[in-house]
């Protein structure tokens, strides 16, 4: 058996592609059905649920009739869960109601949702689910298609009455925040939520900040004001030319859902290449050549080929190699390659290639025996067009 204690629901802000809510339960009770039947009676599939109807009685509950079939076995039990729409008391936790049969009716189950148990919650704002089991433990599920039943509501009716998200305050998001960024920076958010209708601003709430795959939340201060920096580990999608900027606020019990996006342009970041290491060799010493691997603002750039190439400038033999960077973005070139050095100069280039993340860049340097010239040094950059 496999439990997912998570459930995914899009945004109803218009227009939103990509944002959703991902509800994680703190915890979840489960029953489990076991059957020793292996019978053929084991291969009879789940219940039919075949009509759902539910009122709000005149002191606040809920009745629900059911009606569940299964003609060959019959139906086990049969259950439903509610929860409450945001802003109301039941939002946030699903609540268990066992329905009875109706000995005059076999296929049709019955119970009642007390108003004690909806507590503050307006029936209205009530949705729930049915499940039931059949006698060899096959359970099914009716979500009325996904959307939930809902009490005094017609299923077939895709207009729903007045709910309680209808009476929350109305929100204004807006943010400042640059249109591109190279790969690996960071970006500043600098957001500003507001009560719509009356530009006042909304304190101690939660906005959350994505770009790309990665979210960062922050908390408004008492001007509504959040600043939120987030790093750019995302890149586009192969079809797409950018990403974007998404600033959500979940809203609250009194206050509406908003959301602000804009287009996020990603650049490749720029690279350095840098040598270190002996470049003079005495007689019988092993030799070492180090090159670093740093970003536009010197950070160390790991888990990146380097690729060495050696040409003895009197004998014009050439030697190669590729080496991975370390944690500090070093890619380490000695002797332990395995390879004789004659005596004589020899010219080292160490280069990075170009990748979707980062610009490529090149440094060259002069290894020498004890008899060589002059040490000669030097590291060539690349162009960067912009």
């Amino acid at each position: 058996m496999n439990v997912i204690p998570a459930q995914y629901r899009s945004s109803s802000t218009a227009g939103s592609r990509y944002l959703g809510t991902l509800l994680t339960y703190s915890d979840m009770d489960l029953r489990v059905y076991y059957n020793s039947d292996v019978t053929e009676k084991a291969l009879i599939g789940p219940a039919s649920i075949a009509k759902v109807r539910s009122e709000v009685n005149p002191d606040g509950s809920i009745s629900l009739r059911i009606q569940a079939t299964e003609p060959r076995l019959g139906v086990h039990e049969l259950w439903v869960l509610y929860t409450g729409l945001k802003g109301s008391g039941l939002h946030g936790e699903w609540q268990l109601l066992d329905l009875g049969r109706n000995q005059d009716e076999v296929s049709e189950w019955r119970g009642t949702i007390s108003a004690e148990a909806l507590g503050s919650t307006d029936p209205s704002a009530v949705r729930f689910f049915v499940q039931a089991v059949n006698a060899v433990g096959k359970v099914t599920l009716d979500a009325n298609n996904g959307q939930y039943y809902q009490p005094n509501a017609d299923p077939a009716d895709l207009s729903s009455p007045p709910t309680s998200s209808d009476e929350l305050i109305e929100t204004e998001l807006t943010f400042t925040a640059p249109s591109t960024g190279a790969f690996s920076d960071v970006v500043e958010v600098e957001v500003i939520l507001v009560n719509k209708a009356t530009q006042e601003p909304l304190p101690n709430q939660v906005i959350h900040v994505s770009i790309g795959d990665l979210t960062f939340d922050g908390l408004t201060d008492s001007n509504g004001e959040a600043k939120i920096i987030i790093p750019i580990v995302s890149l586009p999608d192969p079809d797409e030319d950018e990403l974007e900027i998404q600033v959500d606020y979940e809203g609250s019990a009194d206050f509406d859902e908003a959301l602000a996006r804009k287009p996020f342009i990603v650049t490749k970041q720029p690279t350095a290449l840098a040598f270190a290491g002996n470049v003079m060799i005495e007689e019988g010493e092993p030799w070492m050549l180090q090159a670093t691997l740093t970003d536009g603002e010197g950070r160390a750039i790991p888990e990146r080929f380097i690729r060495f190439t050696l040409r003895n400038i009197t004998t014009n033999q050439i030697i190669e190699t590729a080496i991975d960077t370390n944690q500090a973005g070093q890619a380490i070139l000695n002797s332990l390659i395995d390879q004789e050095l004659p005596e004589g100069n020899y010219e080292v280039e160490a280069s990075f290639a170009e990748d979707e993340y980062y610009l490529g860049s090149t440094a060259e340097a002069t290894l020498s025996s004890p008899n060589a010239g002059p040490i000669v040094y030097k590291v060539y950059l690349p162009v960067i067009f912009r």
